[in-house]
C-alpha cells in the first residue's frame, strides 16, 4: 500500500471516529435528564452537593441557598478540585454514569459517559470506537487512533 493510500485510509478511519463521537454524544445528551450526569452530598457538609453536568462541568453547589460554589470544567477538575473530584469518582466506581444506545446509518452503537467527563463509543460487540477529550464529548481525543499505519501493513502468512 502506498503511503498516499495509507495517509487516506488512517484520515477516514478517523472522520469515521469523529462521526460516532458525534452521534453517540447527541444521544447522550438527549439521555441525560436536566443536565445532571451524576451526583454525591458531600459528607460533612449536609447543604453541599458536587455534580457532574453535561457536558462535563463539576459543579459544587449548596443546596441551602442555591448558591453555586464552584464550577470547573471536566479537563482541569482533577487538578482544580480533587477532592470532589475523588468523590464522584468514588460513587461512580469506574463505571459509566450513562449509557445509552445510539442507532446511526451504520449500525446501533453504546455511547457512555464516565465520571471524568469523558465519551467511550462502542460497537455492541465491545470494540472501542472512539473516545473523547474530558469534558468535550464531541471532540476526539488527540491520541485516539481507530487505525495505526502499522495496521495497514502487508501480513505475510
Amino acid at each position: 500500500m502506498s503511503q498516499e493510500a495509507m495517509n487516506k485510509a488512517l484520515y477516514a478511519a478517523q472522520q469515521a471516529a469523529q462521526q460516532r463521537l458525534l452521534w453517540c454524544a447527541d444521544a447522550l445528551e438527549r439521555a441525560c435528564p436536566g443536565g445532571v450526569l451524576h451526583s454525591v452530598k458531600v459528607p460533612g457538609k449536609p447543604h453541599v452537593l458536587v455534580r457532574l453536568l453535561w457536558p462535563g462541568v463539576l459543579q459544587e453547589l449548596d443546596t441551602s441557598t442555591g448558591e453555586v460554589l464552584a464550577s470547573t470544567p471536566a479537563a482541569d477538575m482533577h487538578d482544580l478540585r480533587p477532592e470532589a473530584t475523588a468523590l464522584l469518582m468514588a460513587k461512580a466506581q469506574g463505571r459509566p454514569v450513562l449509557r445509552t444506545e445510539c442507532t446511526t446509518p451504520l449500525g446501533v452503537l453504546l455511547g457512555t459517559i464516565d465520571a471524568a467527563g469523558v465519551v467511550r463509543v462502542h460497537s455492541k460487540a465491545r470494540e472501542l470506537l472512539a473516545i473523547s477529550e474530558a469534558g468535550e464529548p464531541a471532540k476526539l481525543r488527540a491520541d485516539f487512533y481507530v487505525l495505526k499505519p502499522e495496521d495497514l501493513k502487508p501480513v505475510l502468512r
